[in-house]
């Protein structure tokens, strides 16, 4: 049976000692259901051994054959796969999204055990969003369900989650309970087998009990996870074991055993943060990469095609297309709207005689042009703009129209365009008018972007092959144009990436990313000592819940916009969720004192619409010889959790 295979083979890779594969398969690759299922397989190996990027790649690809040939038990597993990835990452919506459409594919296998497991995963992924009534909801359908299904696995994922919702809740009693329960589960299941559940399990049991003050049993669990773990290669348990262990040994005051705890622990999170950091990395050269490539093929498309036809239609009638060719390949050259203009105006000022000449740009999304590129007698007119239903405007017309203009003599051509046979000057000079007119609209893929002008106060100054040039030389310069706006939105686009790689687009404030270069700047400059702020806004949960989200987004800015006016302009950063941090230079205990005053006094002061603005607070000097700014961190996060804490029982 599919279903049994799978799950043999999952448990075979869930207890092997996996290692790093370098070779992806490809979705070319994937021409049978033995090759789609061994890159599913081979995507979960990587997954346990924190290989996300590889995971992610074989996942999707598998996920192309499965769903081209309607393959809903492997979709089930690929899709809550994808959930795991995106979740051990920290993408909680990603997550949220592919546990729902793995859910979705439960009904069609008509099985209880995979509904369970669906309902198990979309559990956990609302506790991930610190959803607890949702997350609940969820697991307390799945338990509905056990008795519909034979003893095993699913039951001690769901009591194992189940637990941790209750955790995170603070309930450790009812917690502990459901940890048993799933040990129990996976014991009289795996027996003697080692196996990633059993190690999860064995994490969640050593963490407890250390929160309830069993260090005994929390070394015992601490230290079985630990050593099963080493034998699966799974780097994400090793670090959680290891972090447990500093807490323990901490509590004991055997602070030898806890740094050396806390060293290994640091030094796992490093590495998978670099594997996360290569990853994201990655993945933006990707997109830059493929904004160039479409910026690329445009130009090339705008190039070879409409630049080819137009100077093929010109070389059969105008003699002179070899000069207007060179002027286009320099107009087309260059990507700064300024040389543009200039260009042009050198290269019309040399082959035409002209008193007015000018590039106006048409806004179509505001319906208006702007006569931004202007000059009568080589000095520049004021920038004016005018509705694209502008009676008397001839740039309107000629763009309203869809048609280029080319007027011998106003005086007696003008009626056909405006009733009264005026339009409005665009000159600063009213006592002459121009007569002679030419009006080329600049024509791209997208549509019109604007219109070239040459005018004369004399009529019958140019000639029709005038026209052509012109007109010709419009298609050089609306590819130019069009060449340089791409640019530009190219660049701007690579200023918001770069923006977002640093920042956190809510608040505005640096990002983790941010936090861990300029710290590391910090240590290598210093002259002094480092402080560092810890904050973890309180009740964001509460408020979320309660008022929703748009509103709790609203107090997080407010703590940033406080933190900020707090900081003297050191560096805050939003560490994620309600976690906030400020890098002090320079810093003794008075500084940090007086900002951490000063943030509470401005809390306190908020207008409280809703609930309490608060914000846990604690803070930690790194001497001007230590180098760790790690445990720097990780003390300020003890004392900020500490307030928390208080801040919780004065409350209840």
């Amino acid at each position: 049976m599919p279903k049994d295979r799978i799950i043999e083979r999952f448990n075979t890779i869930d207890g092997t000692k996996n290692e790093k594969i370098d070779m992806i398969i490809q979705p070319s690759d994937l021409v049978s259901l033995d090759i789609a299922e061994d890159c599913l397989v081979f995507g979960r190996s990587q997954f346990l051994i924190g290989e996300y990027s590889n995971a992610e790649e074989l996942f999707n690809n598998a996920l192309f054959y499965f769903k081209d040939h309607d393959e809903f038990l492997h979709l089930f597993y690929t899709y809550s796969n994808l959930g795991y990835v995106y979740r051990d990452i920290e993408n909680f919506d990603l997550a949220l999204l592919y546990f729902k459409k793995a859910y979705e594919i439960s009904y069609e296998l008509e099985d209880f055990e995979y509904t369970i497991i669906a309902l198990n995963n979309l559990g956990s992924s609302y506790s991930d969003h610190q959803m607890h009534d949702k997350a609940l909801e969820y697991l307390d359908k799945g338990l509905g369900y056990l008795d519909k299904i034979p003893i095993g696995k699913t039951q001690g994922d769901l009591y194992n989650n189940y637990a941790y919702v209750l955790i995170d809740s603070h309930d450790y009693e009812k917690g502990l309970e459901f940890l048993l329960k799933a040990s129990e589960a996976y014991k009289k299941f795996y027996k003697d087998d080692f196996h990633i559940n059993i190690v999860t399990v064995n994490i969640n049991l050593g963490e407890l009990y250390c929160k309830l003050k069993q260090y005994d049993k929390a070394l015992d669990y601490t230290h079985r996870a630990l050593k099963d773990a080493e034998r699966l290669n799974l780097r994400i348990h090793k670090m959680q074991g290891h972090q447990i262990l500093s807490l323990i040994y901490e509590a004991l005051d055997n602070y030898n055993q806890a740094y050396s705890e806390l060293k290994t622990y640091i030094e796992i999170k490093e590495e998978v943060s670099e594997i996360n950091k290569n990853r994201e990395m990655k993945a933006l050269e990707e997109a830059f990469k493929k904004q160039e490539e479409i910026k690329e093929e445009e130009i090339h498309l705008l190039r070879n095609v409409e630049l080819k036809n137009k100077t093929i239609e010109l070389e059969r009638t105008l003699a002179s297309i070899s000069q207007i060719s060179h002027i286009g390949q320099r107009l087309t050259a260059s990507m700064d709207l300024d040389e543009i203009y200039n260009i042009l105006k050198k290269a019309v000022a040399k082959e035409f005689t002209v008193n007015l000449f000018g590039i106006a740009t048409y806004h179509q999304d505001k319906n208006i042009i702007i006569f931004d590129h202007y000059e009568e007698n080589h000095v520049n007119i004021t920038t004016q703009v005018v509705s694209i239903d502008q009676e008397g405007s001839l740039a309107a017309y000629c763009i309203r129209n869809n048609t280029d203009i080319f007027i011998k003599n106003y005086k007696e051509e003008g009626h056909k365009y405006f009733k009264d046979a005026r339009f409005l000057p665009i000159g600063e000079d009213d006592s002459i008018s121009t007569q002679c007119i030419i009006y080329c609209r600049l024509l791209t893929e997208q549509g019109c972007i604007g219109v070239l002008t040459l005018q004369t106060y004399e009529p019958y100054t140019y000639k029709s092959s005038d026209f052509e040039i012109v007109k010709a030389l419009a298609s050089y310069v609306a590819i130019a144009i069009s060449n340089a706006q791409k640019k530009n939105i190219i660049n701007e686009k690579a200023k918001e990436l770069e923006f977002l790689s640093y920042r956190d687009p809510l608040t505005g404030l640096y990002n983790r990313r941010k936090f861990n270069q300029i710290s590391n700047e910090l240590i290598a400059k210093r002259h002094g000592n480092i402080g560092l702020i810890m904050g973890d806004m309180n009740n964001l949960k509460y408020i979320n819940d309660n008022y929703g989200h748009k509103i709790g987004d609203e107090y997080l800015i407010a703590i940033s916009e406080i933190m900020t006016t707090c900081s003297a302009n050191n560096s805050v950063f939003r560490l994620g969720g309600d976690e906030f941090a400020i890098l002090v230079e320079d810093a003794d205990e008075n500084i940090l004192s007086e900002m951490i005053e000063c943030i509470e006094e401005s809390c306190q002061a908020y207008i409280k619409t809703y609930s309490p603005l608060s914000i846990a607070l604690g803070y930690e000097i790194m001497k001007k010889d230590d180098q760790d700014i790690s445990l720097v961190f990780s003390k300020a996060e003890s004392k900020m959790y500490y307030e928390k804490n208080r801040y919780h029982q004065r409350r209840h």
